[in-house]
This record gives structure tokens, sequence and C-alpha cells, in this order.
């Protein structure tokens, strides 16, 4: 009801990422992409945007690299998160490495090298993800 008639954007918000993360728990494919076509979510909050993105990249354009692509790496650029930063450049290097495209995956950890100090902000399972990606990309070039 909330979703239909808000009365701020603030409970809409709410209302949406309730009912976005509910439908995902329960894997309704269809009213996650009925919510994702049709909504009016708006936030200043870096961490809400950055799962619309990763939310909107894997149901609505898994079919499209490019655009998928672009919904991870706004994502990537905006959560403030450090450890979700490596979790969705993982997800985004398994992407190209899947399409077989190295260079790309290069690029993505490329950018995490230049945006963190790796030793310094990351969680000891990060530090891990991350030298797992840097690893797996220095086998497919050798």
């Amino acid at each position: 009801e909330v979703l239909s008639n808000p009365i701020a954007s603030h409970d809409y918000n709410q209302a949406f990422i309730y009912a976005l993360s509910s439908a995902i728990k329960e894997n309704n494919k269809d009213y996650i992409l009925e919510l994702l076509s049709d909504n009016k979510f708006s936030s200043d909050d870096d961490m809400l945007n950055s799962f619309i993105y990763i939310v909107e990249a894997n149901y609505l354009f898994l079919d499209n690299a490019d655009d998928y692509i672009k919904l991870y790496r706004k994502a990537i650029g905006v959560v403030p998160s450090y450890d979700l930063k490596v979790e969705w450049s993982a997800d985004l290097i398994d992407f190209y490495l899947k399409n077989n495209n190295i260079d790309g995956a290069k690029n993505v950890l490329a950018m995490l090298n230049e945006e963190m100090n790796i030793d310094e902000d990351l969680s000891r399972s990060a530090k891990d993800a991350f030298d797992f990606m840097e690893s797996k990309i220095k086998q497919l070039i050798n």
C-alpha cells in the first residue's frame, strides 16, 4: 500500500527496500522485476543506491553486458564498504572472464588497487578474496 500511495519519499524508499529484499529472499523473480521496472526509489544513501544498482544488474540486465557492467561499476564506485567493493568486483571480474574479456577483468582489479590500500582497508576475508582474484587473472595471462 505504501508503494502505491507513499506519504513521503522516505516512506516509499523503506517500503521499496523491504519489499525488494523480501522478494529476493523468496526468489520471487516476477515480483523483483515488477518492483525494479516501476519504482520511484531515490536516496542520498550510497549503501542503498549501490544495493539497488547490483539488484538491477542481476535481474534486469543479466543478458545485456553493457548495462550489467555499467551498473556494477556504479555500485562499486559508490558503495562505502570496502568489503562489498571487493565482493562485487569479484563478481564483475567473473563476468568479464566468462565472456573472455581478460582486459576488463584486469581493469577492475587495477581500479581496486588505485582506490584502496589493500593491506589496511580490507578485512582478512576480503584481502583473501582480492588475492584470489589477482591470482586467477595472473593464471589466465600466463
